[in-house]
């Protein structure tokens, strides 16, 4: 489905990053999992990855995604060493937690947007010249369903960025398209990784059973959703938002 695809995934050392890394790699693809402070649970996961599948198909890459200078060294380290990117997988988000937006200061919002926002058009702006004269390219932008139905209170900045990034996504696919790259975004639900570590064990399973498939969603859940959209199986999708999120949202 994706073998030999050179994929860049973005805060890809943990949780939904980490699954697609596996999951893509099982698959065929050379991942670069991007990281910006975590360089022993990237390179452990890389390790992991290439003993599995008995290859070199995982390495690891450190950028913070928010700072372009350091961008343009990523993307030129890649570049070197592969010769092209096919595909971004742009995950990188800040953790959150609930704050009233009274108790809210815009260093808060700021933080959201520089690694949510800022941190994906930094990655694409440098990526693309690449896949515009390939006229060939694929990006994949993870979102929240948050963005598609009532958001929860006291997630501002988190929702305020995605929504952000929903935007952004959507103009590059109107104009991208004529160049061959397609842009698509993944929706997760309440996913098991350390972004809900702060919510009482109650009420995810309050969550898991007002939802019609009776469970949260894993991390592998949405990895093949990712690699459904990095494959040429979704060759003719672009500007789509695909929720994971067992029905709670979409119905």
């Amino acid at each position: 489905m994706v073998k030999d695809k050179i994929i860049l995934i973005t805060g890809g050392n943990t949780g939904i990053g980490a699954a697609a890394a596996r999951l893509l790699a099982k698959n065929g693809a050379r991942v670069i999992i991007n990281h910006r402070d975590s360089e022993g649970a990237a390179n452990k996961l890389a390790a992991e990855i290439n003993l599995q599948n008995k290859n070199d198909s995982a390495s690891t890459v450190k950028a913070d995604v928010s700072d372009e200078n350091q961008v343009k060294d990523m993307i030129s380290i890649i570049m070197k060493k592969y010769g092209r990117i096919d595909v971004i997988v742009n995950n990188a988000s800040p953790k959150t937690f609930p704050k009233s937006v009274s108790d809210t200061d815009w260093k808060d919002m700021q933080k959201h947007l520089n690694t949510t926002l800022k941190g994906a058009y930094n990655v694409i702006k440098n990526a693309l010249p690449q896949m515009i004269s390939r006229k060939n390219g694929n990006i994949i932008n993870v979102l929240t369903t948050y963005t598609i139905g009532m958001p929860p209170p006291k997630l501002a900045p988190y929702v305020t960025a995605k929504y952000a990034l929903e935007g952004f996504s959507k103009s590059l696919a109107a104009e991208l398209g004529a160049h061959g790259i397609r842009v698509n975004m993944v929706s997760p639900g309440i996913t098991q990784t350390v972004f809900i570590e702060h919510l009482p064990a109650k009420l995810v399973e309050i969550i898991a059973a007002q939802t019609p498939l009776r469970k949260i969603a894993t991390p592998e859940d949405v990895a093949k959703v990712v690699l459904f959209l990095a494959s040429e199986n979704s060759a003719h999708l672009t500007g789509v938002n695909i929720p994971v999120c067992g029905g709670h949202t979409t119905l």
